[in-house]
């Protein structure tokens, strides 16, 4: 109904905005459901809608980028080799991004792409705060010292 709305008021960017939203929404529904293909396309149909829609200099990035979205859904369903390429598209539009690069640390272990993984765990560490209580963190950390002892 809103985006509706937001399309008879020729608000053009933000019903493509809510657009995603709701494919992201629903492939999340659909995941849950055990819809899993059908998830994977609408997740990507969400990444490409908000890829393609232009963005004005003076508003915020999407508050959870599409293409995280789709290597989280990927990669929970067991594909990390092409999680792996939806972070490396997330962090491409949202450069050190947290969730993207813990994401595309995460994918690159699961498939054994050590280095990588270690690139990406490195990166979570110097963009955090040093004192942070982050979970991950001690992840990327654990991940980095048993990286060193190999």
């Amino acid at each position: 109904e809103l985006e509706s709305v937001a399309e008879k008021s020729n608000e053009v960017l933000f019903t493509r905005h809510i657009r995603v939203l709701r494919l992201e929404l629903t492939a999340w529904l659909a995941d849950a459901e055990g819809k899993h293909d059908s998830s994977i396309t609408l997740m990507t149909k969400a990444a490409e809608l908000e890829a393609s829609t232009p963005k004005h200099p003076v508003t915020p990035a999407p508050t959870l980028p599409a293409y995280e979205l789709l290597g989280d859904v990927l990669l929970e369903q067991g594909r990390a080799s092409e999680a792996c390429n939806a972070y490396d598209r997330s962090l491409e539009g949202n450069a050190l991004r947290f969730n993207s690069l813990l994401g595309a640390a995460r994918a690159s272990k699961a498939i054994d792409s050590l280095q990588r993984a270690a690139i990406f765990y490195r990166q979570l560490i110097d963009i955090s705060s040093s004192n942070s209580k982050r979970e991950a963190l001690d992840e990327a950390r654990r991940f980095l010292i048993d990286a060193q002892t190999k």
